[in-house]
């Protein structure tokens, strides 16, 4: 029998505390890489006949949609997402190039370009590429406590606070492995591990004094009202790890640590990190580094298909806030009975005794089929009280 229904706050908060809520929490739309893209949201809202609303972007690189509040309704999402401001000095401006990309320039001076029908902005000229140690003090570093970070700020926390009772998810708008390998370039990044550490730490010390600044400023005026601080890294890829461990463990752990660190001095917040591909092969080290739940648990990166082994062997220590249903290969191409095969599987070994937040593998992207995404969340509702119905999951 299913316990007493519980309010989206202490639902997701039990599953963090590796507790059985009342039924599976979910996050849709609640960070950067929990959404959908515009265009399948757009595709998603005709489906449904939901005509109207806000069509706002979340994250614009990306092209990810603020949801639709009537989507998060219908399809039971238990988190919001707060974010900071763009700086005061820096505004959104585009100009179109003799081959017809979409460019613009980011406030750290990172172009990005969008190609003719193009899903996303990617990386076409990084600030600190081939930058010598000169170079970084002329460089002109983004200010973290420019006011128009905070405009407003406040009362959207405390409106979210008061007014709904959704987990509350903190991201500031800056990563950090990524970012410092955006504003290098991945090549000089990469071949900076090794053949230049001098340069490397002394982006990596500058970065980290950004974010270490602005999560103060941030969490000082709200930290109140936050449940979870999303931190971000893709630091593995489909197969492995981008650096070696030991320049991780000498050079990006330490940095992780003092951002988690300067998060939990400054509140009773979780932290909840975000790594795509492999990255079994850093849970461990996440978890010695303060990391209390990982996203997307990308289940067709190597090591990582076999959710029931993950569970077993981290569950306990590390809450799965993804993986409810393969994004890569069975969201946009399976039929609807493969998704709603692919989320009994992912609640069987996910789910029992807490510690897993459902949401898909990363954000739904454009081409997605709407009729799946549908069947993804109407079969997680068929399945997901507490206590998990395991032997009539395994007869499905």
């Amino acid at each position: 029998m299913s316990q007493k229904a519980m309010k989206s706050r202490e639902r997701v908060m039990a599953a963090l505390n590796h507790r059985e809520p009342d039924r599976i929490p979910r996050d849709f739309g609640g960070t950067s890489t929990t959404s959908i893209h515009m265009r399948a949201h757009s595709n998603l809202k005709q489906f449904l006949g939901l005509e109207g609303g806000p069509e706002d972007f979340l994250t614009f690189y990306g092209q990810t949609a603020a949801v639709d509040p009537r989507l998060m309704q219908r399809f039971g999402s238990d988190c919001a997402g707060l974010k900071t401001n763009p700086p005061s000095s820096w505004n959104l401006r585009f100009f179109t190039d003799d081959k017809g990309y979409q460019n613009y320039t980011d406030e750290w001076g990172i172009v990005r370009a969008c190609p003719p029908g193009g899903y996303y902005y990617d990386v076409v000229s990084s600030p600190l590429a081939k930058a010598e140690m000169d170079d970084l003090e002329r460089f002109p570093w983004p200010d973290p406590a420019d006011p128009g970070r905070f405009d407003g700020l406040v009362d959207r926390a405390k409106a979210l606070y008061e007014n709904t009772d959704q987990c509350i998810v903190l991201f500031i708008g800056t990563s950090f492995f990524n970012h410092i390998a955006a504003l290098m370039g991945w090549e000089d990044f990469l071949t900076s591990t090794l053949a230049n550490q001098p340069l490397l730490r002394t982006v990596v010390e500058r970065v980290l004094e950004f974010n270490l600044k602005l999560i103060t400023l941030t969490l000082d005026r709200i930290g109140k009202y936050v449940h979870v601080f999303n931190l971000f890294g893709d630091l593995t890829h489909q197969q492995s790890l981008f650096v070696s461990k030991p320049v991780f463990n000498d050079i990006f752990s330490p940095a992780y640590q003092r951002l988690i660190t300067a998060v939990k001095n400054k509140a009773d917040i979780k932290i909840l990190f975000h790594i795509c591909g492999a990255s079994r092969l850093l849970f461990e080290e996440l978890i010695s580094a303060g990391v209390d739940a990982v996203n997307p648990v990308q289940v067709a990166a190597t090591g990582m298909d076999d959710t029931a082994e993950l569970k077993r062997i981290f569950g306990d220590r590390l809450t799965f806030w993804g993986g409810g249903c393969d994004t890569q290969h069975v969201l946009p191409h399976g039929t609807t009975e493969e998704v709603r095969r692919e989320v009994r599987r992912r609640i069987a070994d996910l789910a029992p005794g807490g510690g897993f937040v459902f949401s898909p593998v990363h954000n739904i992207q454009a081409g997605v089929p709407p009729e799946n995404i549908v069947a993804m969340y109407d079969e997680l509702s068929r399945w997901d009280d507490y206590p998990i119905r395991l032997d009539d999951l395994s007869v499905c």
